[in-house]
């Protein structure tokens, strides 16, 4: 940690140069070779960054273009100063206005090789100085036999940073307060830490400063943190001089004991670090919270607890929380210490006044403590996040009437006995444990005022049941990212003032439509990073949440979203589905006046809706100040024809723009690079980019415009070819299923008296007497209910009488005479009998040749017909032969019927 802080200060130094990046006047040619810059121009004062610039020769650079009284801040640090006095005693002579002045790490000294670098006169002229930081000067040690007027210049000092300036073999020297006695105005100093002889009286009589800071984390390299602070105890006499001072930190500083006393005249303490002091313990540091005064308000001891070995976890026993009930603690950090539970009488002894309990990186289990919470009463924030929670379900063995609905000892029950005892619990789509709690078995209570959790990264890995806490609570703000908590089926209730959520990074995939219902003013929702791509798709999770302003839903392998997922959310400003795999973007956002951003970067969007620019358009339109964003960055945009219009629409919207609505695009895709397998993008790395694309694809689509009109005409010329073509060839099995469809849609209507009959006679006039006077009379002597057309019924068209007794008859028998010709209805009748032969898998038709003459002119209609549906009659001949044709003629009768008996 300590080396990671290192960092964070090198980075500080660096902060002119971040500051002109981030807006203030720059002005490199006006003191190289530093950099300076001004927040304000027209005051004509500078703060100069020198920081590791080996090119000052060892001293103060000459400014050519600005003057030392313009400067308010210089940074000088990470350099080699050791001539920073040859050339004049007094180098800050000039810097008359200068309030800052950074000397970390420059190689001054009191004397090496019989010459000082810093001496009485070295800070001459610095009487508006207001803060000095010579620290990690290992030449420059800070004690009793220091030049005692080094800093009697410095008048308006009030910050003092001299941290790893003192080395352990100074030990004997006590602390220089000959040094700084004099510096009447100084109020912070940071110094090196060891176990010496008490702050001496002196101290008594700075009744400016407030703060002490004794601390090895900056201390580099950092396994060199013993030789400049190295605390061992505090004695009941080490700090009593520090009467005035109100911070006190010690901090990695090797610390091993507290009296019992330390802190008995530090009347006016507020803040105490001991932080870092690893074999410190708690329970070892307790002993001296006694002394501390009644109006401290922060104690900070995180990592006091030896962590990187192996050990037994830490309990906060009710002595050790009982050692602060007589103060007014507001703030209590427990950080990294290996604490695993909390004696429930310990949550009573904790000082009342406590609003914020920080407790991360240890190793809660689930306790019985956890109910007692509510005893806290002015808690507002409590932090437990990176914490490890174990299952320790015993815990719900035991009872309270306080924190339970009921008195039975013993609350476990088997999924089988909660389904019983409970039928709604039979939706739950989350997986149930070996044991579970009824979700109306167990109360919550939260402290009353409580705004704040965060139990995030805590690795709990359990779902979210549906549960109560009372309503008596000040909930806003719930933290659980990276938690596990893998499946929300909820509802929570009594969190209706919760206005934050974040869940985001917990692997989740089941939601249950009404857990967010219990949320009603929920303004913030982050839910990135999990699996909620179904839930999204298929429930309108927030139609209860009017609140909603901003909402994170990036990486959810989310496709589509449900089109009334954000139906209800009229206060949206900041909508984040970015990195998913939405191909377009649905729904209606019209009604989201406020809206502000809406990031869908990194999908696969290729295109935009009409709706979509059209409520973006009129959602700007509402705007008199203040801009909306949509973010496109890393989608596949086409570049084609097809999309020419959006492009269009997005150059227009694209920055620099005059309109209020501000459309980000890094890249397109033409047509055929966004289906291959390796894609080219064409990058869009400004507005000049884009409009050299619309440009090109307008002359490009214009000049295809006539080929596509003459290219559309002949594909529409051809289909009605065809179509036609296929009309014509089909065109009697076309006509077939229509009638027979309209006729099973509207009844078939009955040709004669009856509906029923076994054949139809068709034949054309030149063999009319044949067939009424011979073949139907002779057809009805053997039982066959025969039907021909001049059996219809008047009013009956032609068509739908032929189709009608195709589709109804058993057999159709064609008479065929050597007069016979192709009218249409016999053409019909021959068409229609293929058609319902094939229907029924065996031909229907008998043709009679009347007279033997007739074969050369057999109708072409006819000639489809098997040779086995041929018989001639014996016109003319003898009786034998005339019978012989009669049963032949039933033969193939019977056997057509033998046909449909089968199919029956």
């Amino acid at each position: 940690m300590a080396g990671i802080i290192v960092r964070v200060i090198s980075l500080l130094h660096l902060s002119f140069v971040l500051s002109s990046i981030l807006g203030e006047t720059v002005h490199n040619d006006k003191c190289a070779p530093c950099v300076c810059f001004s927040s304000n121009e027209t005051s004509g004062l500078y703060s100069v960054n020198c920081a590791s610039n080996p090119t000052l020769n060892g001293q103060i650079p000459v400014f050519k273009h600005i003057s030392e009284k313009q400067i308010v801040k210089l940074d000088m640090s990470n350099n080699n100063l050791q001539n920073l006095t040859r050339q004049t005693k007094t180098p800050f002579a000039n810097f008359s206005n200068l309030q800052d002045l950074n000397l970390f790490n420059t190689s001054i000294n009191w004397k090496m090789n019989n010459t000082a670098t810093i001496d009485s006169e070295t800070f001459f002229g610095l009487s508006t100085t207001q803060v000095l930081n010579i620290s990690h000067n290992v030449d420059l040690p800070l004690t009793n036999t220091t030049n005692e007027y080094v800093f009697n210049h410095l008048k308006s000092l009030k910050k003092l940073v001299t941290y790893q300036t003192t080395f352990i073999y100074h030990i004997n020297t006590s602390y220089p307060s000959n040094i700084w006695r004099n510096i009447h105005s100084l109020e912070e100093i940071w110094i090196d830490g060891f176990t010496l002889e008490p702050f001496s009286e002196d101290f008594r009589h700075m009744s400016n400063l407030k703060s002490i800071v004794m601390t090895g984390v900056f201390i580099t390299p950092s396994e060199e943190y013993p030789d400049y602070c190295d605390m061992k105890q505090i004695t009941d006499n080490t700090l009593a001089n520090l009467v005035h001072v109100s911070n006190l930190s010690i901090v990695h500083c090797g610390l091993l004991s507290i009296s019992k006393n330390a802190f008995k005249t530090m009347v006016k303490l507020i803040q105490l670090d001991l932080s870092q002091n690893y074999e410190l313990t708690i329970e070892k540091a307790a002993i001296s919270f006694t002394s501390l005064p009644h109006g401290i308000q922060s104690l900070y001891l995180d990592s006091v607890q030896t962590t990187n070995s192996l050990g037994c976890d830490i309990n906060i026993t009710k002595t050790m929380a009982a050692s602060l009930t007589n103060t007014s603690l507001k703030f209590l950090s427990l950080d990294d210490n290996r604490i695993h539970s909390v004696e429930l009488e310990a949550i009573f002894k904790l000082p009342k006044s406590l609003e914020h309990l920080r407790l991360r990186r240890n190793k809660f289990e689930l306790g019985f403590y956890i109910f007692y919470a509510y005893q806290l009463t002015n808690l507002k924030k409590i932090d437990i996040s990176y914490n490890f929670f174990g299952h320790e379900f015993n815990l719900w063995r035991h009872t309270n009437s306080r924190s339970t609905s009921f008195n039975d000892p013993n609350l476990l029950m088997t999924n089988e006995e909660i389904v019983k005892s409970d039928a709604k619990l039979d939706n739950f789509d989350c997986p149930k444990p070996q044991k579970f709690i009824p979700t109306i078995s167990v109360t919550g209570f939260l402290p009353p005022r409580l705004e704040r959790i965060d139990i995030s990264h805590s690795k709990i890995g359990y779902p979210i049941y549906d549960f109560y806490i009372d309503t008596n609570n000040s909930l806003r703000y719930f933290f659980g990212a990276y938690s596990l908590l893998y499946c929300w089926a909820g509802p929570v209730h009594g969190v209706e003032n919760v206005e934050e959520v974040d869940l985001s990074n917990n692997f989740c995939s089941i939601v249950k439509t009404d857990f967010f219902k219990s949320m009603p003013r929920v303004k913030r929702l982050y839910l990135q990073r999990n699996n909620l791509f179904y839930a999204v798709e298929n429930k309108k999770l927030f139609h209860s949440n009017f609140e909603i302003e901003i909402i994170n839903l990036s990486v959810n392998r989310i496709s589509r979203l449900h089109p009334l997922l954000f139906a209800n959310q009229t206060k949206m400003k900041k909508i984040n589905l970015a990195n998913n795999n939405l191909i377009a973007f649905d729904n209606r956002i019209s009604h989201m006046k406020s809206l502000e951003l809406l990031d869908m970067s990194n999908n696969h969007m290729y295109t935009l809706t009409k709706e979509l620019r059209s409520d973006l358009d009129n959602i700007a339109s509402t705007r008199k100040n203040g801009s909306l964003t949509l973010n496109l960055r890393k989608n596949v945009i086409a570049c084609s024809c097809e999309n020419l219009e959006v492009l269009e629409w997005i150059l227009d919207r694209i920055k620099p723009s005059n309109n209020l609505l501000a459309v980000n695009i890094s890249e397109c895709y033409f047509t055929p690079n966004r289906s291959s397998s390796l894609p080219n993008a064409t990058l869009i790395h400004s507005k000049n980019d884009l409009q050299f694309q619309v440009n090109y694809l307008q002359n490009f689509c214009a000049s295809y415009t006539a080929l596509i009109v003459v290219l559309v005409v002949i594909i529409f010329l051809s289909i009605n070819i065809i179509v036609g073509g296929l009309v014509h060839r089909f065109r009697w099995k076309i006509r077939y299923w229509y009638y027979v469809s309209m006729n099973k849609r509207n009844g078939y209507m009955s040709l004669n008296n009856t509906s029923e009959h076994d054949i139809y006679l068709v034949y054309d006039e030149h063999v009319q007497e044949f067939v009424l006077d011979t073949l139907k009379p002779k057809l009805n002597e053997v039982h066959y209910e025969v039907f021909t057309y001049n059996d219809i019924k008047s009013g009956c068209s032609i068509n739908d009488a032929v189709i009608n007794a195709i589709h109804d008859s058993k057999v159709v028998v064609f008479v065929v005479s050597k007069l016979c010709n192709n009218d249409p209805e016999w053409e019909c009748a021959v068409e229609m009998t293929e058609i319902e032969s094939v229907k029924r898998g065996h031909s229907i038709g008998i043709v009679i040749f009347y007279n033997s003459g007739c074969t050369q002119n057999l109708p072409k209609s006819l000639r489809s017909l098997s040779q086995d549906s041929f018989i001639d009659y014996p016109e003319h001949s003898s009786i034998e032969e005339i019978d012989a044709f009669w049963k032949d003629f039933q033969l193939k009768i019977n056997k057509i019927e033998s046909f449909e008996d089968k199919q029956l």
